[in-house]
C-alpha cells in the first residue's frame, strides 16, 4: 500500500491527492498505465483493485470511489507518474534523477 501523509498526499511526493476542480479519468489512468509498460494485472493489486473493477473503471463505466481513486493515483504516482492539469488532462513519467527530466 502507498503511504501518504496526514493530508493525503503521497509520502514524499508533497501532491494532495486531488487538485480542485479535476480528477483522474479513466484515460489518464490507461496512459499512466502503458507509459509504466503494466497490464492491469499489474496496477489493479498495488490499487486494491479487482482487474474486473479496473477495467470498468478505465472504460468510463464506473466512477471510481475517493479511496478507489487515491489507491489508483498513489500506485501510479510511486512508480513515477505525474498528473498533468494542463487545458487537457494528461500524464508524464519521472525519469529516474540520473538522468533527470520527465519523459511526456
Amino acid at each position: 500500500m502507498v503511504e501518504r501523509d496526514p493530508k493525503g498526499a503521497v509520502a514524499g511526493s508533497g501532491k494532495l491527492p486531488e487538485a480542485k476542480g479535476w480528477e483522474i479519468t479513466g484515460a489518464q489512468i490507461t496512459a499512466a498505465r502503458k507509459l509504466l509498460g503494466w497490464p492491469r494485472d499489474r496496477l489493479a493489486p498495488r490499487a486494491g483493485l479487482s482487474v474486473t473493477l479496473l477495467t470498468k473503471i478505465e472504460g468510463g463505466l464506473r466512477t471510481p470511489t475517493n479511496e478507489q481513486r487515491l489507491g489508483i493515483q498513489g500506485a501510479l504516482e510511486a512508480a513515477g507518474v505525474e498528473f498533468t492539469t494542463d487545458d487537457v488532462p494528461g500524464v508524464s513519467l519521472r525519469l529516474p534523477s540520473s538522468q533527470g527530466g520527465v519523459r511526456r
